[in-house]
């Protein structure tokens, strides 16, 4: 048995959009998921990087989303799609160093999620 929710905002000018109205109908838009999957968190690489993430969002399909690679060593590096399931995929060249490696997510309502991590280019 399904169940139907209804969000009520009040009324008047109220934040959710009341615009005069008795009662308005709110749709709640959450940031999307992020998880950065290799290179692992604290590894060393060389300055080519795989680098592999899943990302969702309830409200919109994956291939929707825009994704954003950035170091905070190399600024930003490679805009990426999802695929149907929510991986990504990308090849990154990195100069050598300590990097805070990030992938920004964003949904088409303009709702950002992300998440990063720290690795270290070692070129021999």
């Amino acid at each position: 048995m399904g169940m139907l929710l209804w969000l009520a905002c009040g009324s008047g000018g109220d934040a959710c959009g009341g615009q005069g109205s008795d009662v308005a109908i709110c749709r709640y838009n959450s940031p999307p998921e992020v998880v950065i999957l290799a290179p692992a968190d604290g590894a060393q690489t060389g300055a080519e990087v795989a680098a592999e993430a899943v990302v969702a969002d309830d409200q919109s399909e994956p291939p929707e989303l825009l994704l954003r690679w950035s170091s905070d060593v190399d600024g930003a590096l490679e805009e990426s799609t999802a695929d149907a399931e929510g991986r990504v995929a990308a090849a990154l060249i990195l100069s050598p160093g300590l990097h805070r490696l990030r992938l920004d997510v964003w949904d088409a309502d303009a709702e950002e999620g992300s998440d990063e991590i720290e690795i270290e280019v070692v070129v021999p």
